[in-house]
């Protein structure tokens, strides 16, 4: 698929890589700059989503292969995008891990979407091989554009430079370069279980944020091919949003309503990710975003925003949401009418 301007996946070839505390860190910067960056997890960790959503300054989206299937995602992604300049993925494991045939990769997703990817190489353990396991992943899988690689944990200057050496030889741009540092060790989020590690990850990524803010070059792969979307988007500004019919929308994606500019409707919460879906269980647990659907629900902060997700929340919110949620089913369906 050709690349589609504006949008990166980071990646690594393994879990414990760094690729979370990068890309949280790369989203800072970026929007530091301006820019306006809608981030995706790929997978259903729906713990990195609420990080992402405090980072960027609005919801983080889960994109999943499995439950979506292509097309699926291809929606999803054009109805949560929005304004955004750039659509930022975190890939999870390793690029290639997925299904036996790769479906639900991060790879399948890059190549869903036309995405370039961006690796981000642990060198803590190794020097010049760290070079081979990048070309490795390059060369896996041709159709995939790899945009360049990070060097993460790089030790100091000698170090440094054998792993850029070996980068060249391979013809590997390096993008950028992230020294070992302990506080970056200490933000390991402990799948957000202790409160004290979530606030040393904002300290690193803040720390982190900065110097990437202060690489020009890097921060030059984003900015480039920015205006044109930006152009774009201002000229839809002024459109109208239009609630779709249930039917209308399930011939876009089975599990996002949207407007006419884009913005999403109707999503199913985060607990719906373990089941099939049905209409049924939709309707119990649409998110309303239409303001006169809102009113029918009774006021917007009865209304839970499910991309930072509430932990006392259990699937019992689905019959207690039953009620409002058909009530603004109903409006949707007399409205399109």
């Amino acid at each position: 698929m050709t690349p589609s301007s504006g949008t990166f996946v980071v990646t690594a070839a393994g879990s414990g890589h760094g690729k979370t505390l990068f890309t949280l860190a790369l989203c800072a910067a970026l929007r530091a700059r301006g820019l306006h960056v809608q981030p995706y997890k790929i997978g259903p960790d729906y713990i990195d989503a609420r990080f992402y959503a405090r980072v960027a300054g609005r919801p983080a989206y889960n994109v999943d292969v499995w439950l979506d299937g292509e097309a699926g995602v291809r929606a999803h992604v054009a109805a949560t995008r929005g304004n955004a300049d750039v659509a930022l993925f975190e890939g999870m494991m390793g690029l290639y891990d997925g299904a036996t045939d790769g479906t639900g990769s991060t790879a399948d997703v890059a190549r869903i979407l036309g995405a370039r990817v961006i690796a981000v190489i642990d060198c803590w353990t190794s020097s010049q091989t760290a070079a081979a396991v990048a070309l490795g992943l390059r060369a896996y899988d041709p159709a995939i554009e790899l945009a360049g690689v990070i060097l993460n944990r790089v030790a100091g200057d000698d170090h440094e430079r054998a792993v850029r050496a070996a980068c060249v030889r391979a013809n590997l741009p390096v993008l950028a370069t992230v020294r070992y540092n302990a506080a970056y060790e200490a933000a390991d989020r402990r799948l957000g279980l202790d409160v004290a590690a979530v606030e040393r990850r904002a300290e690193a990524v803040g720390a982190l944020a900065r110097d990437i803010h202060a690489n020009a070059s890097l921060m030059a792969l984003f900015v480039r091919g920015t205006a044109p979307r930006r152009a774009a988007a201002a000229a839809a500004e002024g459109a109208d949003d239009v609630v779709v019919s249930r039917g209308a929308a399930r011939r876009v994606s089975p599990t996002h309503t949207t407007t006419r500019s884009g913005s999403p409707i109707l999503r199913r919460s985060r607990h719906c990710a373990s089941r099939a879906p049905s209409p049924s269980h939709s309707r119990r647990c649409a998110i309303v975003r239409c303001p006169r659907a809102r009113a029918a629900c009774g006021s917007a902060a009865a209304i839970p925003n499910l991309s930072l997700p509430n932990w006392k929340q259990t699937p019992g919110c689905a019959r207690r949401s039953r009620t409002p949620a058909r009530a603004a089913y109903r409006h949707m369906r007399s409205a399109a009418a």
